[in-house]
């Protein structure tokens, strides 16, 4: 397959590289193309359509009428390879990242869902800690209820030997 550049292309037609650009932008789809490497070329079949499209402008024929001539005749409009290698890698791309979107949103859910169990683990840990709070008090007030006990002990252990003697003296002067 024999490719032109555009400035060869305009060259072979004859026409200038302004015209050129205009004819390009105004029948694009029935002039065969390819990329290559960044680059625009033009297949060898654009040579006839170019020459078409010159003989009908210097008829004076209007736009509208070249474009359902050239719709018309056999000029073949191509769908180049690259063309469509870059319409499915697109679509490959377009794929992943619907895919990625997805396991993104996935994500996020998840994310979500773990804050809320945190705020739940949380809510648990403030009532935990009021629980261990109430229980470090009680503690506390067991161990000064066990200090009082042990005076008191003492107090009732005293007074019993306080009693003891002092029924002793009180048997020794009968």
């Amino acid at each position: 397959m024999e490719l032109l550049s555009f400035q060869g292309l305009c060259h072979i037609v004859g026409i200038s590289q302004d015209t050129g650009e205009y004819w390009m932008e105004e029948f694009s789809m029935y002039i065969p193309k390819t990329q290559q490497d960044n680059t625009i070329y033009y297949l060898t079949e654009a040579i006839d359509i170019m020459r078409f499209i010159k003989k009908c402008k210097y008829q004076n024929a209007n736009s509208k009428w070249i474009t359902k001539q050239l719709a018309e005749r056999s000029f073949p409009i191509r769908v180049d390879n690259s063309q469509t290698e870059t319409y499915t890698e697109w679509e490959q791309e377009r794929s992943n990242l619907i895919a990625f979107l997805n396991n993104i949103n996935t994500t996020i859910s998840h994310v979500a869902a773990h804050e809320r169990m945190l705020q739940e683990i949380k809510k648990k840990q403030c009532s935990q800690e009021e629980h261990i709070a109430t229980i470090k008090q009680q503690q506390s007030e067991i161990a000064n209820l066990k200090q009082e006990i042990g005076m008191l002990q003492k107090q009732i252990s005293h007074t019993k030997d306080y009693k003891r003697k002092k029924q002793q003296m009180a048997d020794l002067f009968k």
